[in-house]
């Protein structure tokens, strides 16, 4: 769905936080991210590199470790989660939000850069 809403799918960044313990020789390149208080490893490809990082094995299953960032050359949006929080943040165009707003299957509301980042402020799930 995101694809859909950049014009360079091809040419995205990705990024996973470093406490995950994934091997730099696992991206592209060893390139760092440096945020307050989280290091991220980076690399640059197509968006569909999202779905195959963040998977090792775990005993006898495939533990899931997803993307933490995401977003395109062009920075039409960006994505991010966080280890500690429950929710996905996406910032993007009116467009886009609006497309994901009118999505049935997706749980979407829109914020604004003042509400808070917490689990009590999930007025959805009880929070």
């Amino acid at each position: 769905m995101l694809a859909a809403y950049t014009s360079t799918p091809d040419d995205c960044f990705i990024g996973v936080w470093e406490g995950y313990g994934w091997p730099v020789e696992a991206w592209a390149g060893p390139e760092v991210l440096e945020l307050e208080n989280r290091t991220y490893l980076a690399c640059r490809g197509p968006l569909s590199l999202a779905a195959e990082v963040g998977w090792k094995p775990a005993r006898d299953r495939l533990h899931a470790e997803p993307p933490n960032l995401l977003w395109p050359a062009d920075r039409a949006w960006f994505v991010a989660s966080d280890t500690d929080l429950d929710s996905t943040y996406l910032g993007g165009s009116v467009a886009l939000v609006h497309g994901l707003l009118a999505h049935a299957g997706l749980e979407v509301w829109p914020i604004a850069a003042t509400d808070l980042i917490a689990i009590e402020s999930d007025h959805v799930n009880g929070g």
